[in-house]
């Protein structure tokens, strides 16, 4: 009886409910597989978007790129500073709106944003032996060598990190250490954290996304550049970007490990809100800073030098994943663009997050 009942809860029941376990209901999923196809593909703004992205005079870094509507997505028209062309994943969620400025809007409701990052080449990995050698970093790892090219085809990539709402709206639950209801300052707009590999990728997948590949990420990181981080060769250069252990997180009583100046104050003892900083070149906002992130690759040495250089990603059976992008305790020299970590896919940890993936449908 009591098996039947949780079935039928209309809450956290498998009809029409959300659960962590199954995510949406079944009535709520079929509600979504009636509609995806109109409320989507068939979207009118699907028309200027293709006829955009296709121009090169309109959008040139897309170099005449020719896609097609993508089901489960919505243009939301160019963003005003990148120039490149974003997007509204309206499961779970709304459709998110451009003020007057063209800034893109974040009320709690809007489901995950994405952006169409242009493919092409770019310089992998960071090396610490050579000034006048590609990508160089005095704080680079072994595992960040050897310095290679790698070439990507065009993919979506979350303008933001994954917000608690988002989280909840399609789990049913909050799983983050630091929620509104734990913790001074704290909202829905913050970064889910405290989930493991595996619940991110199954999280993902009902959604019909993924994790990027760790070159995907670090090539949306680097925005084109080749300094230590996408803010240039200076920690100073993170101020206003990124949201790291710093002095505010001191005077806020941490005791987390900072390599960043006493004038660095972000503001935020632990993470801030996902729109809180200045974004890169690309229009991604903490690329650096504020929570790690989850990548789909599984950690081989063997497989970072070798590898296939176009779209890489690493499947080689392990139990270690990798995460970029160093959280709110981490010292900037973990927010490097090249830095690169990894723990068991079963880890959950209070500053490690993630921010969605698309591949583009040609």
């Amino acid at each position: 009886m009591k098996q039947i009942e949780a079935f039928a809860d209309p809450e956290t029941g498998l009809i029409r409910g959300v659960s962590e376990e199954h995510g949406r209901g079944v009535a709520l999923r079929l509600e979504w597989a009636e509609l995806v196809e109109e409320e989507t593909i068939e979207h009118p703004a699907w028309v200027d978007a293709v006829a955009a992205i296709g121009d090169e005079g309109v959008c040139p870094k897309y170099r005449g790129l020719l896609i097609k509507p993508q089901l489960g997505l919505v243009p939301i028209g160019r963003d005003p500073d990148s120039g490149l062309y974003e997007f509204a994943h309206p499961e779970p969620g709304a459709v998110p709106e451009r003020d007057p400025d063209g800034k893109l809007g974040l009320p709690e409701e809007t489901g995950p944003g994405f952006v169409l990052i242009p493919g092409g080449r770019f310089t992998m990995g960071a090396q610490s032996e050579s000034e006048e050698a590609p990508n160089y970093d005095p704080e680079a790892k072994k595992d960040e060598s050897p310095v290679h090219e790698v070439s990507l085809s065009p993919f979506f990539l979350a303008k933001y990190e994954m917000t608690q709402a988002q989280w909840e709206r399609f789990t049913g639950r909050r799983p983050s250490s630091w929620r509104p209801d734990s913790y001074k300052g704290v909202t829905m707009f913050h970064p889910v954290e405290t989930v493991s590999w595996d619940r991110c990728t199954e999280v993902l997948r009902r959604m019909g996304l993924t994790l990027p590949s760790e070159a995907q990420w670090e090539y949306a990181a680097r925005a084109g550049t080749t300094t230590p981080w996408s803010t240039g060769d200076d920690r100073m250069s993170l101020l206003g970007h990124a949201n790291l252990s710093d002095t505010t997180a001191k005077a806020g009583g941490a005791t987390w490990t900072t390599d960043l100046p006493e004038e660095f104050v972000d503001g935020h003892v632990v993470h801030a809100p996902v729109d809180d900083y200045q974004p890169n070149v690309l229009g991604l906002y903490n690329m650096h800073g504020n929570s790690d992130e989850w990548d789909a690759d599984t950690q081989d040495d063997g497989f970072y030098a070798p590898g296939p250089r176009k779209d890489p990603r690493c499947e080689t059976p392990s139990i270690h994943r990798i995460m970029r992008g160093a959280g709110f305790q981490g010292p900037a020299s973990n927010a490097r663009s090249a830095a690169r970590r990894w723990a068991e896919h079963t880890f959950i940890v209070h500053y490690l997050g993630l921010r969605p993936a698309r591949e583009l449908v040609r």
